[in-house]
């Protein structure tokens, strides 16, 4: 699921008190759930930029990179070099949603 703004109470960012990891700092995407199911994605071959943009602080906190798709062929596990790095990319955005949350 989102996040439900319906059902939480979201304060201005000057009524925050200075606290980012209050339940009510909507614009940090506080009431969101710890972990993202992007499913499962195909990629083309091509370069591939990535960022969280919860962790984009402009701090010492920013995490990006980037991943390059090349012709592949199937492996061992029958899955194609497109579904290991959407398999990535999902593993990867999880794990910067949990240590961001």
């Amino acid at each position: 699921g989102g996040i439900d703004l319906e059902n939480t109470e979201c304060l201005p960012f000057e009524d925050l008190d200075d606290d980012d990891n209050s339940i009510e700092a909507c614009g940090k995407l506080n009431p969101s759930p710890p972990r993202f199911n992007g499913g499962l994605h195909r990629f083309s071959q091509g370069f591939y930029n990535y960022i969280s943009t919860r962790s984009n602080n402009f701090s010492n906190r920013r995490q990006m990179g980037s991943i390059t798709v090349t012709p592949g062929t199937e492996t061992n596990s029958g899955l194609s070099t497109g579904a290991i790095v959407g398999i990535t990319l999902g593993t990867i955005a999880g794990a910067i949603v949990l240590v961001a949350g």
